[in-house]
């Protein structure tokens, strides 16, 4: 009864379609000019052939759609100087019911009704499973160990088939096969055939698209006007780009990544300024040289200069704040502005650079670097310790001053008057340990101050 019933309701269908040729392509409008001929049918598969009757057509495509009302797809046809036409439409399901028509490319015009055709039984058991991003495998059942069988199989958009093979059939009727070197974020077809005959088939076309390369890059060192990019990606690739820029919508930028290690590509970017964020994408070229973007979305098209224009994964980082090396320059400058002795001052004070270049440039040297070492320890040793032990023996005075005979005061007065003492010895031979390390390394006590010669 219930298939029965679903008879029934297919059968209202095609003559809805029929009479209302709208229902495939809702927005044209049928005007006839193009007969068709029987479709030729397979299980996952239909060849459409037919001719143009209407001289003014110049392009075409087929649109179709299943019979549950699921979305179908459309194939551009070429028409040949007679006006005959051929196109296959593939990765149909089996036993499934299709409508089809024929549509003007240029005025959107319904050239013919819709027809219907029906899909066969999946004649073999085949189907594409494990798709990844450079390889598919096939798995098929054959109804003897010996069959007059070979597999067929290329990229989509190519009329003819690159590659054929004939699988190895197991003891149990089966065979696994796997389509290996496959390009990325692209579709193929398979199709099975007659080993004695390519030109009959045993199956209808059977299709499937590869993955895009999920490339997930990281950062290496990053400083203020370079940064390293790692990405693993396949071994092999002969280039792979890094475009970037300081704007997503202008990458200006590449670096040639280079194979460091089997699957590891690294390049470093210079030329950048501090504390700026920078987006960049991974760049690389398939077989034909066409730019393809490795991330989790792998579209590429060109403008109208034939530039990229790059979709898929954006990935950023931030250079670091400015970095200024450490010299003997930068440490004389800093602590000479830490002394009220700025860098432009070189004549007297603490800091010192005795040294001219040819364009009579003063300049700093190691001695120069001992001198202003020297020198701050001597601005501690006669001016900031004496200062400081004025204050605290001041301070013991007072202390034992207003003591009134109490001992605990006296004894901390005492106290402070010999640390003074101490401090005063320990500083000032270590002034002198360092004075004589100096001299016995041959250092010009010329510039010292007078208290020293």
């Amino acid at each position: 009864m219930r298939t029965f019933l679903k008879k029934i309701l297919f059968a209202g269908f095609l003559f809805f379609a029929v009479a209302s040729p709208t229902l495939v392509s809702a927005q044209t409008t049928f005007q006839p000019g193009a007969t068709v001929l029987p479709p030729t049918v397979l299980d996952t598969s239909a060849v459409i052939r037919g001719v143009v009757t209407d001289p003014l057509v110049r392009s075409i495509f087929i649109t179709y759609a299943s019979s549950d009302l699921s979305p179908g797809g459309e194939v551009n046809a070429f028409i040949e100087p007679t006006g005959t036409f051929s196109v296959e439409l593939f990765d149909l399901q089996p036993s499934t019911s299709y409508l089809y028509q024929v549509i003007d490319a240029e005025t959107n015009r319904q050239l013919t009704a819709s027809f219907p055709f029906r899909t066969k039984s999946n004649l073999f058991n085949f189907r594409v499973e494990q798709v990844s991003e450079n390889s598919a495998t096939l798995y098929g059942t054959v109804t003897s160990t010996k069959p007059d069988l070979r597999i067929l199989w290329g990229e989509a958009e190519v009329t003819e088939y690159q590659h054929s093979f004939t699988p190895t059939i197991r003891g149990n009727r089966t065979f696994v096969e796997k389509l290996t070197d496959l390009l990325p974020n692209t579709k193929y077809k398979v199709v099975l055939v007659k080993a004695s005959d390519e030109k009959s088939r045993l199956s209808g076309v059977y299709g499937f698209t590869t993955l895009g390369i999920n490339a997930s890059p990281y950062m290496g060192v990053v400083k203020d006007t370079q940064a390293t990019v790692n990405v693993r990606l396949p071994s092999g690739l002969s280039e792979v780009y890094v475009y970037y820029g300081v704007k997503t919508d202008e990458l200006s930028s590449q670096a040639l990544m280079k194979e460091e290690e089997t699957g590891l590509y690294t390049t470093s970017l210079t030329g950048l300024t501090p504390d700026t964020v920078y987006h960049y994408k991974i760049v690389g070229r398939d077989d034909t040289g066409a730019p393809v973007v490795y991330g989790n979305i792998s579209v590429i098209g060109t403008d109208e200069d034939g530039k990229p224009i790059l979709f898929g994964s954006m990935f950023s980082f931030r250079t670091v704040a400015s970095q200024t090396p450490v010299t003997v320059r930068t440490i004389v400058d800093t602590v000479g502005s830490l002394v009220g002795n700025g860098p432009e001052e070189y004549k007297g004070g603490i800091v010192q650079c005795s040294g001219v270049d040819d364009a009579g440039n003063v300049t700093c040297g190691f001695s120069d670097f001992l001198a202003m070492i020297n020198r701050v320890i001597e601005f501690i040793v006669f001016y900031l310790v004496p200062a400081i032990a004025t204050i605290i023996i001041m301070m013991a005075g007072f202390v034992l001053l207003t003591a009134g005979g109490d001992p605990g005061k006296i004894k901390t007065a005492k106290s402070m008057l010999k640390n003074v003492v101490t401090g005063i010895v320990i500083v000032t031979g270590a002034w002198l340990l360092i004075k004589t390390i100096l001299i016995g390394i041959g250092y010009n006590t010329d510039i010292f101050p007078d208290v020293f010669s």
